[in-house]
């Protein structure tokens, strides 16, 4: 029988003999891998997030000659393509050559639309709202049959003038109504209760550099940002002592409401509700209702799915108006 203990490097020792060359290997390997990553690179320490951009570097990005220039294509593009739409859906557009008139002209009101904001937003509100309302004419009339110039349409208010010229065509039809009206008076009933609770909180009617607005002391706001304009369709909300520049902004989104109802398709109101007759005296003067329902989608988008400087109507409003501002919305 054999007592003696067994040998410092046996592993059947209660502790193995670490001055041994084979025990440091795996320690100096421990060591040596310690400082790479599973893909064996070195790991670097995480740097820090960069800070986010302010609120004047973000508006700046926006007044760039790249983003003027897209904001164009889209006016021209997109308005051609909602007026042959339109045109489709109200029947308008019926043959090829229908459609090539409708996308040329829709094309041309978009390149107005354009030009109307970018009027605006230099200084000139009432050149750009004259603009529009001939560019929301011509996009209206280019989804019909009776020329681009048949009608002309006047907003006042909640109520819309839409007058038959001597440019229209004899014996062609236009618009949901066919267009066969001397005059008509359409309501926008949301605009309508606009024009009366308005008021009610103390707005006040005015024209200010030609462009019609309610006049507000104080439009309120978030806390730590400032409200001097907002504007819902066709209700241009501005505090008394707002500065043009503020007065351009909202001229900017008006200009883009009327754009949007342009193209919107509309129902008459006899089409609406059985048995209400929407056209008088023989066809000579029409009263219809005109729910702006494509405005109201947009706006429902934009606030689900966009930051407020990516919704696409502030990006035109501060890329069209002029150099940033230090406040928020």
């Amino acid at each position: 029988m054999n007592d003696a203990p067994p040998r410092p490097h046996s592993l059947l020792a209660g502790r193995p003999h670490t001055n041994s060359p084979i025990y440091r290997l795996p320690v100096l390997l421990l060591v040596l891998a310690a400082p790479l990553g599973p893909g064996g690179a070195a790991q670097e320490a995480p740097r820090p997030a960069p800070p986010a951009p302010t609120w004047t570097e973000r508006v700046a990005a926006l007044e760039t000659p790249a983003v003027r220039r897209r904001i164009a294509a889209v006016n021209v593009g997109g308005t051609a393509a909602l007026v042959l739409g339109r045109g489709v859906l109200e029947g308008g557009v019926r043959d090829a050559g229908d459609g090539a008139e409708a996308l040329a002209w829709g094309a041309a009101a978009g390149a107005a639309f354009y030009g109307a904001k970018v009027a605006a937003g230099r200084g000139r509100p009432a050149l750009g709202y004259g603009v529009a309302i001939l560019a929301a004419s011509v996009a209206e009339n280019a989804a019909g049959r009776a020329g681009p110039f048949s009608h002309l349409r006047v907003p006042l208010g909640p109520i819309d003038l839409r007058l038959r010229t001597p440019f229209a065509r004899a014996g062609r039809r236009s618009g949901v109504r066919g267009g066969v009206e001397d005059v008509a008076f359409e309501l926008d009933p949301l605009a309508l209760v606009a024009s009366v609770a308005v008021p009610l909180s103390g707005g006040r009617p005015r024209l200010r550099r030609g462009v019609p607005v309610w006049e507000l002391d104080d439009l309120g706001g978030r806390p730590g940002y400032t409200r001097r304009g907002r504007t819902m369709g066709r209700t241009v909300l501005v505090e008394a002592d707002a500065a043009p520049l503020v007065l351009a902004h909202e001229t900017i989104h008006r200009i883009q409401g009327m754009q949007t109802a342009a193209v919107t398709p509309f129902g008459t109101l006899g089409a609406i509700v059985p048995g209400a007759r929407a056209t008088a005296a023989g066809g000579a003067v029409a009263a219809d209702v005109r729910a702006e329902w494509f405005y109201g989608v947009q706006v429902a988008l934009w606030l689900s799915l966009a930051d407020y400087l990516d919704r696409w109507p502030e990006v035109e409003a501060r890329a069209l108006d002029e150099p940033p501002r230090e406040s928020g919305p």
